[in-house]
């Protein structure tokens, strides 16, 4: 396991929290979409985690 991606990993998924549609949701991760990939070339664990999030934020939003 890389520290640096399970790093940047937990500053993408820290800043997920507050955002109230989908479409704010997807902006922010086409704004991290250069540290996501970052993250996927150095740990895929750590990249998997970070989608995962996005995901079940994604979800969260939804049936709000």
């Amino acid at each position: 396991m890389n520290n640096d991606a399970e790093f940047i990993a937990m500053m993408i998924i820290t800043f997920l929290d507050g955002h109230s549609s989908v479409e704010s949701l997807t902006n922010y991760y086409r704004l991290n979409i250069q540290a996501i990939t970052t993250v996927k070339s150095l740990d895929v664990l750590a990249h998997e985690k970070v989608i995962n999030a996005f995901k079940a934020e994604k979800q969260r939003i939804l049936l709000a």
